[in-house]
Parts: C-alpha cells; structure tokens; sequence
C-alpha cells in the first residue's frame, strides 16, 4: 500500500510540474506594439477577455489579463489593462 502511494504522489508531482522555458524570456509589451505583437511576442501573450468599444475616432480595445504576476515580479499585481487604439497599444495599467 505505502508504495502505491508513493508512486500515486510521484506521478502527481511530476504531473503538476511546470515546463522550463527553454531561450530567452520574452519581454513585456511596450507602447507603440501592434496587436500581434503583443499577443504573441510578449510574455504575457493573449488577454483573457477583450473589451471593445468604437467611436467617432476609431476602434478602441482594452485587453484584460487576470494573470497576478504578468510581469514576472513580485510585485502583487492581480490585473492587467492594456488599451490599443486601432491595433496599436497605446497604454498599460497594472
């Protein structure tokens, strides 16, 4: 019995296990990045929902991430805000 639960807890733990990111890490988005860019070339990638709104003046997204620590840090953040203007990230607030 102790050996089927030693293996049971073995395969649990490596089951759980994150994957080592293997190259550089990717870097956090910056102002001026499209929307591809930030979605995929940032390590924060894609949000987790999207709000949209459109006016007079263009296309306006706010790209929501419930991520805690999206920046890698220990800094406690639990949400993220990005606005793009047309495709382009024009702010960030965490």
């Amino acid at each position: 019995m102790k050996f089927v639960l030693a293996l049971f807890c073995t395969a649990l733990l490596v089951g759980c296990a994150a994957p080592v990111p293997k190259g550089p890490l990717k870097p956090m988005p910056q102002i001026g990045m499209n929307r591809d860019q930030v979605a995929f070339e940032t390590r924060i990638g894609r949000p987790d929902r999207i709000n949209h709104t459109i006016t007079a003046n263009g296309r306006r997204d706010q790209w929501v991430y419930d991520c805690g620590l999206c920046d890698g840090t220990a800094s406690g953040h639990k949400t993220w805000y990005l606005y793009l203007t047309d495709g382009v990230l024009t702010a960030i607030q965490n």
